[in-house]
């Protein structure tokens, strides 16, 4: 049976906040494995702590809420516990109901050590050359866009080219 969650973990003070938005991530893939749904996560930032924790007066809390079936806690909780960035985590199962026809599963973070792809070179075009033909397709909505959106070139003709009187 599906429930409400809600996650709250402290992170060290002394870290960057590339490395903690990489630790944030690398736990979103971890209950995205475990199959939850509906991760909503919330970086409060970094906070004054209650006591001292480590030797530490400050901590970075992240919050995530998700809708599991209760068995993706003790592996996720497992990964915090062998992790030296987590220095306090607690999970609570909430009261409130599940809207089980809006369920979204977890999809995998983007990597942030991958390049982004170069963008394309823009293609020039001269007059002399002529224009690509247009691809066929299965849909009509797709085969209405191309023709709306070409630019009509009796009109350029016309315009650019005086018309020869014949007498």
């Amino acid at each position: 049976m599906l429930s409400n969650y809600e996650m709250l973990y402290i992170l060290r003070p002394d870290m960057t906040e590339d490395t903690s938005s990489k630790i944030v991530d690398k736990f979103r893939d971890r209950l995205g494995e475990l199959g939850v749904f509906n991760l909503d996560i919330k970086i409060w930032g970094r906070r004054r702590l209650a006591y001292e924790i480590q030797r530490h007066q400050d901590g970075i809390y992240v919050q995530m809420n998700y809708v599991g079936d209760g068995k993706q806690i003790a592996p996720l909780e497992k990964d915090m516990g062998y992790s030296e960035d987590v220095m306090r985590y607690m999970t609570l199962k909430l009261d409130t109901p599940v809207d089980a026809e809006n369920l979204v599963p977890v999809e995998p973070s983007p990597s942030r050590d991958s390049q982004p792809e170069p963008a394309p070179e823009p293609v020039t075009s001269t007059e002399s050359e002529a224009p690509a033909p247009v691809a066929e397709t299965d849909s009509p909505a797709e085969s209405a866009e191309p023709e709306a959106a070409a630019p009509e070139t009796s009109d350029e003709a016309t315009e650019t080219e005086p018309v020869a009187e014949t007498v």
